[in-house]
């Protein structure tokens, strides 16, 4: 395998952690029948399939609003092996939660009002101690913190509900070269949307 890592969740098994490349750091996350589509209770999984530099990203598709705002789905970055230790982005019904989850306490630093709207990405950065997420290529918050130095991108969850889900996610280094940009890749870069149509 090679980063970036990529995972449509089109398939089986439809248990993600029996999936190539992917590891249960805590719960478990399912695929729905009829593909695509990911969602979870309480849970992260994190790419294994690849070492990943400290400077890294993840980021994923909406592909429907949760009931209860108090649950969400979305990504993380420097996830450790055997602790349930990672930074998250999340989407939910109305807002966007950026945090920390370290030794299973969760630390939600930032809460962003924002319609989440199907097609739209979450993107969650980390380069040294900045830690930053955008929502469908524009900033909406940023902060420093030196909790977790290494680790793995992956998907994270809160709260179990079945429109809480996510689809087509991506995990990369920052900086490293990749080879030609998917469609994906550049609906992630902030800035850059990809709207399905001719242009841009």
């Amino acid at each position: 395998m090679a980063l970036p890592a990529y995972e449509t969740f089109t398939g089986t098994p439809t248990n993600v952690a029996d999936r190539t490349g992917w590891a249960t750091v805590v719960g478990a996350a399912t695929v729905f029948s009829g593909g695509a589509i990911a969602e979870a209770s309480v849970a992260c999984l994190r790419w294994s399939g690849d070492t990943f530099a400290n400077n890294q990203y993840a980021l994923c598709t909406s592909v429907a609003s949760g009931a209860n705002t108090d649950q969400g789905a979305g990504v993380c970055v420097r996830a450790q092996s055997g602790a349930n230790s990672y930074y998250f982005v999340r989407f939910h019904t109305s807002r966007i939660k950026t945090g920390i989850m370290n030794a299973g306490t969760e630390t939600v630093w930032d809460t962003s009002v924002s319609t989440r709207t199907a097609g739209y990405v979450l993107r969650l950065e980390i380069s040294g101690t900045a830690i930053t997420s955008f929502y469908n290529g524009t900033q909406i918050y940023t902060t420093t913190d030196s909790t977790f130095s290494s680790g793995s991108a992956g998907i994270a969850f809160n709260g179990y509900n079945y429109a809480d889900i996510i689809d087509n996610w991506e995990g990369g280094d920052i900086g490293a070269a990749a080879g030609h940009p998917t469609m994906l890749r550049w609906q992630g870069i902030p800035g850059m949307k990809y709207t399905g149509r001719k242009g841009w």
